[in-house]
């Protein structure tokens, strides 16, 4: 749920862990939230540099348009990157 304290926070960054969070979510925990075309449109209107987008694999929309979303993302010029690289 994104949920996080100071405190834990602290104790990640002192065993060494880095937090990372997202900047595009969806309504997507939910296996049945959306269509296909309704979930990639939404990314794509979230959409910004440097963005990490969050899908939950039990959304089946979500399965069945990550190929569109990722052609279409990079045929807008956005490239994907691992965390290290953002």
């Amino acid at each position: 749920m994104g949920e996080y304290s100071e405190r834990t926070l602290k104790l990640t960054h002192e065993m060494g862990y880095r937090n990372v969070f997202w900047s595009v979510a969806l309504v997507d925990w939910r296996p049945d939230a959306g269509s296909p075309e309704q979930n990639k449109n939404t990314v794509m209107e979230r959409l910004h540099n440097g963005a990490v987008v969050l899908l939950h694999a039990v959304n089946k929309a979500n399965a069945d348009m990550l190929g569109d979303l990722i052609k279409e993302c990079k045929e807008k010029g956005y490239q994907f990157r691992s965390l290290d690289e953002i």
